[in-house]
Parts: structure tokens; sequence; C-alpha cells
């Protein structure tokens, strides 16, 4: 006997659409997706290199002791100390530079030149400068906005001081800082390029 077959219910293979407002929500977060692909796109790949790391002494200071720490290095000056700031207002550490200037160590200072004209910074360059310490203005681009920003001094090739601290009064006073000194020829010799390669542009 011969069994008998069924035959299968025809199958639907049409695709089922989304209600229409579902849809429309899928295309506009397409939309947005696709602008955010786009503008991450337009910003350089910035790809993450393991830095070479040097075997150092450092300490670090924080909020009114950054001054304290800064003024006991270049007291301690020999023969050099190159500073790179921002802004340079603080009195305590005009005088440790005239005072190393006096004893004979070589002192050079780059600025951001927009800052030159704020309350005590053209006091402490004039001081910094009659007492014979060679003091550069550095302007970057156009903008308002750009600026020497570097903080840090380099003492006898030797010590680095940088950090936060401005060396103005509002950072010794008020604000939250922080200078770490790092005791490393091979580390000052970096921040000590550094220094020579800063001009404006």
């Amino acid at each position: 006997m011969i069994p008998s077959f069924r035959r299968p219910a025809p199958i639907n293979w049409s695709i089922a659409r989304p209600p229409p407002g579902r849809l429309a929500r899928a295309r506009w977060i397409n939309l947005v997706l696709l602008g955010l692909l786009l503008l991450f796109a337009m910003d350089p790949v910035v790809v993450p290199v393991r830095p070479r790391m040097t075997p150092t002494e450092a300490t670090a200071a924080f909020g009114a002791a950054c001054e304290g720490m800064l003024v006991y290095h270049v007291e301690r000056a020999r023969t050099e100390v190159l500073v790179a700031v921002y802004s340079l207002t603080r009195r305590s550490i005009v005088l440790a530079l005239t005072d190393a200037r006096r004893r004979g160590v070589a002192v050079h200072v780059k600025y951001d030149a927009r800052q030159a004209q704020s309350e005590g910074m053209d006091r402490a360059l004039d001081a910094l400068r009659r007492a014979g310490i060679e003091c550069l203005a550095v302007r970057v681009g156009d903008s308002e906005r750009a600026a020497m920003h570097h903080k840090f001094i380099v003492v006898d090739r030797e010590i680095v001081l940088t950090g936060s601290y401005n060396f103005s009064n509002t950072a010794s006073q008020e604000n939250y800082e922080n200078l770490v000194a790092l005791d490393s020829p091979a580390i000052a010799a970096r921040f000590s390029a550094e220094f020579d390669a800063i001009r404006s542009r």
C-alpha cells in the first residue's frame, strides 16, 4: 500500500516590513551613526606608542609646596637654568632667578607673549632683564587660544621641574597645582632640546 502524502502549505517568502514609525527611527539612527563616523574620521588617528622609560629619581609637590620646591632647586643651580613658562608673577621665583644670575649662573627664560601684559608679569620680566637675564617672548599662531603653555625648568641639565604649576601668585596661593622634580640627565636632555626648539610660529 502506497502511503498518501499531504501537500504542504505554500511557504510565504515575503519579508515582513516594520511599521512606518520604526523604519523612520532606524533611518534616523543610521544617519546619526554615519555623522559620528565622518566626524571622527576627520581627526588624525593616534596610534598608542609605549614610551621608552628612563630610570630616574623623582619627587612631587602639591599646592603651596610647589613654590618651595622650585625655589630650592633654583637656589642650588651651579651653571644653567632654563625656564619655559606660561605665566611668571611670583616674587620669590623672580628673586631666585635673579640671585642665580648674580652667582654667575646662565639663566634663560621663554614665556607666552600674550601673558606679558598681564598684571605683575610686566614687572617680573623687567626685574629679570635688569638682572641680565635673557627673556624671549613666544607667540604661537594667530588664534587667541594658542599659547606657549609649557611650565618647566631645567637645572644644570640634570634636574627637571615640571607640572601644572604656573609661577604665579594665584597658583601659589589659591589653585590646586602639582610640580614634579626629576633627577635624570637623560630626561633633562630631552627637556633642554625642547627648550631650544621653542620659538614663535
